[in-house]
């Protein structure tokens, strides 16, 4: 079995993709699979042109990859994720040059999630040849991997083209500190970490802490990262005059879990007119950490369900609910002070993030091997032997 793996950002770099790319190529390769990649190696903590220069610079890669891919050698299949915006459409074509399977692994949803949070306007020349690209991806895909059942409803691929959900997972050697540590005793810390981009919602956060802060409640909230949207937020917050919001930076990957644990409850958020478009990223680690989730997002969609199914201790809530969500915190007030302790060891936290890893592994092995498979029934020679090896 021989993958080509095209995304705009491969290993080595530290970008969330490039380490899911890298964990799928190490868990592919363990099973006998040849993988190899084609995208940049570098960059990603470098400054980012923004405007028609960012346009532009997409533009170059996508040529860039379709030219790299044209003189690679041929694979069995070609898996490509959302990165940059239109590589489905140029593995497509490679696809059919190379006369090769195609699979999509769906980070997002172009060009709907531009046009959801504003970027290009629904019906312009540019949504219209964006769409019909698009179009022509996924009408040559063999099989599609989406994140959620909301994605799966939205590309509507049931019944078209094989499909199964693949969400993000844990890092497969994510670094734990020798010892989890717990809150600080004091004020209780609410902590949103990780980009908060357009797709994120801020504002109902803000106002709930803005009522805490008017009852004497003994709630921080910390932002922790950074993203397109923090100047908004900040001003919003500065607006409503908030004495104890925190702007912390990133923390980094070897202490990222310490940082995480030294809040009281882990905050993830989703616009509502993104539901099926994207999925928070941060989720795959926070749902393995001895910490309540809040979730602000809608009601009714695959995050909301999988949490309440998990943990009736998470807090969910639809975007405007400020009200609510203050009220949860300080009903949660004394036993979050209490009872946030560290309930798992590094070993253990490292054999649970493993195990989901593995488990997807697993999943996407099957997937492909069912794919390639029939290639071998139809007659045609593969690149690479579809056997595994034994584990």
């Amino acid at each position: 079995m021989r993958i080509l793996v095209i995304n705009k950002y491969i290993p080595p770099e530290p970008a969330p993709t490039a380490v899911l790319v890298g964990d799928l190529t190490s868990m592919l390769e363990g099973m006998g699979a040849e993988v190899t990649h084609l995208g940049a190696d570098v960059g990603y903590r470098g400054a980012r042109p923004t405007g028609w220069r960012r346009w532009l610079n997409e533009i170059r890669l996508l040529l860039r990859l379709l030219g790299w891919g044209l003189f690679a050698r041929r694979p069995d299949a070609i898996l490509c994720l959302t990165d940059p915006p239109g590589v489905l459409f140029i593995a497509a074509l490679l696809a059919r040059v190379k006369s090769t399977r195609l699979v999509h692994w769906a980070m997002d949803v172009y060009p709907d999630t531009a046009v959801a949070l504003g970027e290009i306007r629904a019906g312009s020349i540019v949504h219209t040849l964006a769409n019909r690209a698009m179009s022509f991806g996924y009408a040559t895909c063999d099989l599609i991997a989406c994140l959620d059942e909301d994605m799966l409803a939205r590309l509507r691929v049931q019944g078209k083209v094989q499909s199964f959900i693949s969400a993000p997972w844990p890092p497969l050697h994510i670094k734990l500190p020798e010892e989890l540590v717990a809150p600080k005793p004091g004020r209780i810390r609410w902590m949103y970490s990780g980009n908060l981009g357009r797709a994120h919602e801020y504002e109902t956060l803000l106002r709930a802490q803005k009522r805490l802060e008017e009852a004497g409640q003994p709630f921080d909230l910390v932002f922790q990262g950074g993203g397109n949207a923090w100047p908004a937020a900040r001003a919003l917050a500065a607006e409503l005059g908030l004495q104890h919001c925190h702007w912390e930076a990133y923390a980094p990957s070897d202490n990222l879990v310490s940082s995480l644990l030294q809040a009281h409850v882990l905050i993830a958020t989703q616009r509502q007119e993104v539901r099926g478009l994207l999925w928070p990223s941060k989720l795959a680690v926070l749902k393995l950490l001895p910490r309540p989730i809040v979730w602000v997002g809608p009601l009714d969609g695959s995050v909301a369900t999988e949490l309440k199914r998990q943990d009736k201790h998470h807090g969910i809530f639809v975007v405007g609910d400020s009200q609510g969500l203050a009220t949860w915190l300080e009903n949660q007030a004394e036993d979050l002070a209490a009872g946030s302790k560290v309930s798992t060891t590094p070993a253990e936290l490292q054999l649970a993030c493993s195990k989901v890893a593995e488990s997807e592994g697993e999943k996407w092995w099957t997937h492909l091997a069912q794919l390639l498979q029939q290639d071998t029934l139809d007659g045609a020679t593969m690149k690479a032997p579809l056997s595994r090896k034994p584990s």
